[in-house]
Protein backbone atom coordinates (compact mmCIF):
# COMPACT_ATOMS: atom_id res chain seq x y z
CA UNK A 1 0.00 0.00 0.00
CA UNK A 2 1.20 3.45 -0.66
CA UNK A 3 0.79 7.10 0.74
CA UNK A 4 1.00 10.41 0.42
CA UNK A 5 4.31 12.60 2.61
CA UNK A 6 4.65 16.59 1.74
CA UNK A 7 7.46 17.58 3.20
CA UNK A 8 7.73 21.23 4.05
CA UNK A 9 9.69 23.33 1.34
CA UNK A 10 8.51 21.15 -1.14
CA UNK A 11 5.48 21.69 -3.32
CA UNK A 12 4.25 18.67 -4.18
CA UNK A 13 3.06 15.52 -2.31
CA UNK A 14 4.90 12.51 -2.82
CA UNK A 15 3.78 9.16 -3.26
CA UNK A 16 5.87 6.66 -0.92
CA UNK A 17 5.22 2.88 -0.33
CA UNK A 18 4.64 0.55 3.09
CA UNK A 19 8.49 -0.55 2.87
CA UNK A 20 11.47 0.02 5.22
CA UNK A 21 13.44 2.69 4.03
CA UNK A 22 11.28 4.07 1.42
CA UNK A 23 10.38 7.52 3.14
CA UNK A 24 14.66 8.25 3.26
CA UNK A 25 14.49 7.13 0.13
CA UNK A 26 11.95 8.93 -1.59
CA UNK A 27 13.39 12.25 0.41
CA UNK A 28 16.65 11.14 -1.50
CA UNK A 29 14.87 11.01 -5.02
CA UNK A 30 13.83 14.54 -4.57
CA UNK A 31 17.23 16.04 -3.28
CA UNK A 32 16.90 15.80 0.39
CA UNK A 33 20.60 13.75 1.28
CA UNK A 34 21.42 12.66 5.00
CA UNK A 35 24.68 11.20 5.97
CA UNK A 36 22.90 7.88 7.50
CA UNK A 37 23.58 4.41 9.18
CA UNK A 38 20.30 3.10 7.28
CA UNK A 39 19.87 1.25 11.44
CA UNK A 40 18.18 4.44 13.41
CA UNK A 41 21.65 4.28 15.68
CA UNK A 42 23.20 7.74 14.09
CA UNK A 43 20.13 10.11 14.01
CA UNK A 44 21.28 12.29 11.16
CA UNK A 45 18.12 11.87 9.55
CA UNK A 46 15.91 12.73 12.02
CA UNK A 47 13.00 14.90 10.98
CA UNK A 48 9.72 16.46 12.73
CA UNK A 49 6.51 14.37 12.06
CA UNK A 50 3.68 17.30 11.14
CA UNK A 51 0.87 14.61 11.16
CA UNK A 52 -0.20 11.00 9.78
CA UNK A 53 1.09 7.89 11.37
CA UNK A 54 4.33 5.86 11.00
CA UNK A 55 5.59 2.75 12.20
CA UNK A 56 8.82 0.97 13.16
CA UNK A 57 10.54 -1.39 11.20
CA UNK A 58 13.59 -0.81 13.59
CA UNK A 59 14.35 0.57 17.25
CA UNK A 60 14.93 3.72 16.62
CA UNK A 61 17.77 3.90 18.94
CA UNK A 62 18.89 7.36 18.49
CA UNK A 63 16.04 9.29 19.64
CA UNK A 64 15.86 10.37 23.53
CA UNK A 65 12.48 9.96 24.83
CA UNK A 66 12.18 13.71 24.99
CA UNK A 67 13.04 13.47 21.06
CA UNK A 68 10.33 11.26 20.31
CA UNK A 69 7.26 12.96 22.59
CA UNK A 70 8.45 16.45 20.17
CA UNK A 71 7.51 14.09 16.92
CA UNK A 72 10.74 13.28 16.31
CA UNK A 73 11.24 10.41 13.53
CA UNK A 74 14.15 8.38 11.55
CA UNK A 75 13.13 8.34 7.97
CA UNK A 76 15.22 5.40 7.67
CA UNK A 77 13.37 3.30 9.74
CA UNK A 78 9.64 3.84 10.01
CA UNK A 79 6.41 2.66 7.89
CA UNK A 80 4.32 5.56 6.85
CA UNK A 81 0.75 3.80 7.62
CA UNK A 82 -1.53 6.93 6.31
CA UNK A 83 -0.60 10.07 4.71
CA UNK A 84 2.23 11.91 6.39
CA UNK A 85 3.78 15.56 6.25
CA UNK A 86 6.90 15.86 7.94
CA UNK A 87 9.88 18.67 8.49
CA UNK A 88 13.38 18.87 7.67
CA UNK A 89 13.95 19.90 11.35
CA UNK A 90 16.61 18.50 13.51
CA UNK A 91 16.07 18.88 17.37
CA UNK A 92 18.57 20.58 19.40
Amino acid sequence: MSHFVSISGLPHKLEVNSEPGALLEICELNGISFPRCRQGRCGSCQVRLVSGSVSEEKAMTALSLSERKRGAILPCVVIARSDIHIEMWKYD
